[in-house]
């Protein structure tokens, strides 16, 4: 995988937290208030001792509203207040058996007017714990689209390039955006790290080159 080969030599990456298309650049602005309100969640449970815990109530309420249509139905609706939205959260979180913190977070989150962003924000909790364990999601962007071969391979590649002092670590390619004007190689987006190893990104660097050098 000529994309892996170039990953693992580091001096030709650009990494930095500026997402580098149009794709990514609305995935990170869509997490902004998932991660902050994670990040809340996330430094409220380990305070308390109960980051397993509140981790395992994370997946079990995200997998709640994938499968029930009703209620993401009703955490999207503008129409409803925020009352009735608290109310139904802290409901299915108390009759879950959650935790006292995960019953407060909820109806926080209702409180401030961000039902709709809860599914997002459960799934940024999900990523801070991988991230902190050694691993985590990535976004890539290739040429032509890439194989399940290539792709387990890249993701094995991924994790030690991220977490080279977590030899366990595992990165799950989420998503494989096609874009031909990247010309060949790929980028990759994981949280706020953006890496370019496009043949265009290549291209321009030797077009400044040459620019500078006339």
């Amino acid at each position: 995988l000529r994309a892996a080969g170039i990953l693992t030599r580091r001096g030709r990456c650009v990494v930095g937290s500026a997402p580098g298309n149009a794709v990514a650049r609305r995935w990170m602005s869509g997490s902004a208030v998932d991660k902050r309100y994670g990040g809340v969640l996330n430094r409220v449970a380990a305070q308390k001792e109960k980051k397993a815990e509140v981790g395992n109530e994370c997946s079990e309420l995200a997998s709640m509203i994938e499968n029930t249509p009703s209620l993401a139905s009703l955490l999207n609706d503008a129409s409803r207040s925020t009352d009735i939205k608290r109310g139904v959260l802290e409901d299915i979180a108390k009759s879950a058996g959650f935790s006292d913190v995960m019953v407060n977070f909820v109806c926080m989150v209702a409180d401030n007017g961000r039902a709709a962003e809860l599914p997002g924000i459960l799934a940024s909790v999900s990523q801070m714990s991988a991230t902190e364990a050694g691993g985590g999601k990535a976004v890539i962007t290739t040429a032509y689209p890439m194989d399940k071969w290539s792709t387990i391979k890249l993701e094995k590649v991924l994790a030690q390039f991220f977490f080279p002092d977590h030899p366990d670590a595992e990165i799950t390619i989420t998503e494989n955006i096609v874009d031909p004007s990247i010309m060949g190689g790929l980028q990759v987006q994981m949280e706020d790290k953006f890496i370019d190893l496009s043949v265009r990104h290549e291209w321009t660097k030797i077009k400044e080159l040459l620019r500078s050098a006339m």
